[in-house]
């Protein structure tokens, strides 16, 4: 029992990191498309990996970029909030 309430627990961080991160949604004429811009500076995209969504992007940015770029995050389709298109 003690494996499932960690589990739990930890699901319950994931979902209120998530859901604090300040992104926004758009629509396109592929669905709608979550996405996350920070910092200043020339604009980067920033693409996440298998894992994760927009939510990543300060992670990977301070990681692997530095500060001095904007960074633009969007989630792919299926990720977080951004839908799969309807032809997929």
């Amino acid at each position: 029992m003690l494996g499932l309430a960690r589990y739990r627990h930890e699901m319950a961080v994931a979902r209120a990191r998530i859901a604090a991160t300040p992104s926004r949604v758009t629509a396109t004429r592929f669905g709608s498309v979550e996405y996350l811009t920070f910092g200043d500076g020339p604009p980067v995209l920033l693409a996440h990996g298998v894992v994760g969504g927009c939510d990543q992007a300060p992670f990977v940015a301070e990681a692997f970029i530095g500060r001095g770029f904007r960074i633009v995050a969007p989630s792919r389709f299926g990720y977080l909030r951004s839908t799969v298109p309807a032809d997929s």
